[in-house]
C-alpha cells in the first residue's frame, strides 16, 4: 500500500488554507487513486513523481480556483510546480493525466498508459468502485478501507451545486469524450 509521498503531502501542506476542511478527504482521494492506479499496473519507482504530481493537482483547482471548470487551473498549478521543482520533463504527461481523468471514453491508441490508467483509477474513486477499471472488488475494498472517503463524494456533489449554478448552461465541463 502507498502511504506516504512527498510531494503529495508538500503540495496539500502548502494548500492547506484553501482545502480546509476537504483536506482529510481529499488526501484520500488523491492515495486512493495512486493505489487504484498501482492495482492496474504497478508504478515503477522513476514513474512515482509524475503519478504524485497529476494525483495531488488533478482537482485542486476547485479549492485553488474556487471554479467547477477546474481542469485549467489545476493544470496550470501542476506544471508550475514542476517546473519550480526542475521537473519540467515531466509537463506533458502530467497534462496529459490531468487533462483527460474525466474522459468518459478509453484514451485513443497509442496514448501513454498511465494516463489511461490515471483516468480509470479516477472512474473506479468517483463511481465508488462501480468501474474498477480491472481492479478487483477485494482490492478496492482494502484501498478504501486504508483511505476512507471521509464524505469526498458528498462533498463533490455539494461542491457541483455551489460551483454549478454559477454556470447553469455548463453544467459539466471538466467531462470529455
Amino acid at each position: 500500500m502507498i502511504v506516504d509521498l512527498p510531494v503529495v503531502d508538500s503540495v496539500l501542506e502548502r494548500h492547506a488554507e484553501r482545502i480546509a476542511a476537504d483536506l482529510p478527504a481529499y488526501r484520500n482521494h488523491v492515495y486512493r487513486l495512486i493505489n487504484l492506479m498501482d492495482a492496474m499496473a504497478p508504478i515503477g519507482a522513476n514513474e512515482y513523481p509524475a503519478v504524485a504530481t497529476a494525483a495531488v493537482f488533478h482537482d485542486i483547482g476547485l479549492w485553488t480556483a474556487g471554479t467547477w471548470d477546474y481542469l485549467p487551473p489545476s493544470v496550470a498549478a501542476a506544471e508550475q510546480w514542476l517546473r519550480e521543482a526542475g521537473q519540467a520533463a515531466l509537463v506533458p504527461l502530467v497534462r496529459a493525466m490531468i487533462e483527460n481523468h474525466h474522459k468518459l471514453l478509453p484514451c485513443p491508441a497509442g496514448t501513454d498508459p498511465r494516463v489511461e490508467n490515471f483516468r480509470r483509477a479516477d472512474w473506479c474513486d468517483v463511481s465508488l468502485g462501480l468501474r474498477r477499471g480491472g481492479v478487483p472488488a477485494a482490492r478496492y475494498r482494502q484501498i478504501l478501507g486504508h483511505f476512507p472517503a471521509h464524505g469526498f463524494h458528498r462533498r463533490l456533489l455539494a461542491l457541483g451545486v455551489q460551483l454549478g449554478w454559477r454556470r447553469p448552461w455548463r453544467p459539466l465541463p471538466m467531462f470529455r469524450l
